[in-house]
């Protein structure tokens, strides 16, 4: 005859133990490099009190306030040239036809207003922009 096995009851729980869960990140990240007053001048203290620079040094060592932009990349201006011929058309078929209807001027106009905003807003984020991590300070 043959016997019944019992299945052993296993020692660990049927259920999973919980994920530990991850730490919270912190409220506040610190700065990853100190501020341009911290690295400017990397003498010792009493060497850096000790010698005053001329006006000359001073002028040279400031950085300009008129950076030198990046070159457009070939994508930005593809999208000028876009914008800029179709606001051109815009601007030709506003003055030369003269049976458009009020509404159609109206929109003509508005289109041509946008796009100048367009145009402008474009050219000032370039132009206040970080500038590149490759690019010296």
């Amino acid at each position: 005859m043959a016997e019944t096995q019992r299945v052993a009851s296993s020692p660990a729980s049927p259920r999973p133990a919980p994920k530990p869960r991850p730490r919270h990140p912190p409220r506040y990240n610190p700065p990853l490099r100190p501020g341009l007053d911290e690295t400017h001048d990397l003498r010792p203290v009493t060497a850096v009190a000790a010698t005053a620079p001329s006006a000359s040094e001073v002028r040279s060592t400031t950085p300009s306030p008129l950076r030198q932009l990046p070159p457009r990349s070939p994508a930005e201006w593809v999208i000028l040239t876009v914008l800029v011929v179709g606001l051109g058309l815009n601007v030709v078929a506003l003055a030369t036809s003269s049976r458009l209807s009020r509404s159609d001027l109206l929109l003509g106009a508005t289109v041509l207003f946008a796009g100048l905003v367009l145009l402008i807003l474009i050219e000032l984020c370039r132009r206040s922009a970080p500038p590149a991590a490759d690019e010296p300070d």
